[in-house]
């Protein structure tokens, strides 16, 4: 077996050193092929000429011990829906990067009109702009354009996120470098203000629930209170009946627990017209958008991929060429079929051996 793994290496090594020899003994047409194929992909770059830009931002989560105090208690009355999201005033990641992508945000999007700093020399010659002028034809229909529109955007933005930092990276591939930076800067103020509205719509969701769940504890709160009063102004010596002690001990507990339901939910209900009336964003930018404009390639990226895909262009048609060669001069039976059928497609003069 070790015999059998000398041969190998041996047979290996010999294969690498007479590819080495093909492209020692050919340098410069390897190195033109590399240059070449450097110089096409560079050119590339240049000519599509497209900008990303890219912004950072991190969830803020905030909870409080009301909310989860009525989420409780909607559980415990059998909303529990409602007391699955109660007290938790945050959405994972994924929802957000969701949102960026979804056709209703990105239809408010399309219809935003921008302002175009410099007209003459952005490529567009509108002072103000809107995505939807920019990727649909106007004589369409609204709704057509609204498509086309959605679809282009959801081609050009990204949307990156880490579970363990909660930290979503945006970006945004245009033609343009400022309406990349623009449009960037636009979608995080509409994130943030979906954000608000989201909240604000749960926090009156919440207002109303508590609303008229308090209602309905004040009333079990008096009845209770006026079952203990009726039961004493009946009872005004309870010591000597050990019946009559058990059933006020019994009232007794259920005062308490409705005055601590009623006190709970006096609590949450005005924490959630607090919160309804908050506008805070819970969305916090890390790296915002302005200025962060940047070709969609990396020339020295460019440069090592290219000189890799020259190095490979150029060895395989080497190998391929001295492989050739050998069978010609051995006039192999493969070789004399590779010639008969490649004359049919190439013509090359008949008197070549």
């Amino acid at each position: 077996m070790d015999t059998h793994s000398s041969h190998q290496s041996l047979k290996q090594g010999h294969t690498i050193l007479w590819v080495m020899t093909i492209i020692l003994r050919r340098l410069p047409f390897v190195l033109k092929t590399i240059l070449g194929v450097i110089i096409i992909s560079s050119a590339t770059i240049f000519a599509t000429d497209e900008y990303t830009s890219t912004s950072m931002f991190i969830l803020e989560s905030r909870s409080s011990t009301g909310n989860a105090g009525i989420g409780a208690l909607a559980q415990s009355f059998g909303v529990s829906a409602m007391g699955g999201s109660l007290g938790n005033d945050s959405d994972p990641p994924q929802f957000y990067a969701a949102v960026l992508s979804s056709y209703d945000f990105l239809a408010n999007i399309a219809q935003i009109e921008y302002v175009n700093p410099n007209p003459s020399d952005n490529g567009v010659d509108q002072q103000i702009v809107r995505p939807i002028d920019l990727f649909s034809d106007p004589q369409e229909e609204l709704a057509k354009r609204l498509a086309i529109t959605v679809d282009a955007l959801r081609d050009k933005v990204t949307t990156d996120f880490d579970p363990l930092s909660r930290i979503i990276t945006l970006e945004v591939t245009s033609e343009w470098q400022w309406f990349s930076e623009i449009l960037n800067k636009s979608m995080l103020e509409s994130l943030n203000d979906f954000n608000v509205g989201k909240r604000e719509s749960r926090a009156t969701f919440e207002r109303i629930f508590t609303e008229n769940r308090l209602s309905e504890a004040q009333k079990e709160l008096e009845s209770v209170e006026d079952s203990l009063a009726e039961f004493y102004a009946r009872n005004r010596r309870i010591e000597d009946s050990p019946s009559l002690m058990a059933e006020a001990a019994r009232t007794q507990r259920r005062v308490e627990v409705s005055q601590q339901v009623y006190l709970t939910l006096s609590q949450a209900y005005e924490e959630a017209r607090i919160e309804e009336a908050r506008n805070t964003p819970l969305i916090t930018v890390i790296d915002r958008p302005e200025g962060s404009s940047e070709p969609l390639g990396s020339i020295l990226i460019q440069i090592i991929l290219g000189a890799l895909l020259g190095l490979g262009i150029a060895v395989a048609y080497l190998v391929f060429e001295e492989f050739v060669r050998v069978q010609r001069i051995k006039q192999s039976p493969e070789y004399l079929e590779f010639q008969k059928v490649l004359r049919q497609w190439w013509p090359y003069p008949k008197n070549r051996p």
